[in-house]
């Protein structure tokens, strides 16, 4: 009895090794992003996409948000896809407009804007 209930508990340990061991190290990457506006006007849109999308993901800024001049807003990137490569663009409301390309969400824990 005591044989067949290390058999397995052995069996458990390896399957659960084995589950730990395929898991891929980017999917557990933390994909949260701080946006810093440093830049002297609001910014009104935040677009963010996937590297090689065509076009740009829908606004992450809801309606009547803004990120003020000097304030910072915290996002978190992680769409399912596993990726960690995204392009970023802020609009300001002065009509500027900041892109970032192939920003590593990954790896990178924040992005500033500047006049």
């Amino acid at each position: 009895m005591l044989n067949k209930m290390r058999t397995h508990f052995f069996a458990m340990a390896l399957a659960c090794l084995a589950l730990l061991a395929t898991s891929s190290p980017a999917n557990a990457q933390n994909r949260v992003v701080k946006i810093v506006n440093e830049a002297s006007t609001p910014i009104y849109h935040l677009y963010v996409t996937n590297v090689g999308e065509t076009f740009w993901g829908s606004d992450q800024l809801e309606l009547y948000e803004t990120i003020g001049p000097y304030r910072y807003r915290v996002f978190d990137m992680d769409d399912g896809s596993g990726y960690c490569l995204f392009d970023i663009r802020a609009v300001l409301s002065d009509g500027r407009v900041a892109t970032r390309l192939n920003f590593n969400v990954c790896t990178q824990s924040s992005w500033t804007v500047t006049d």
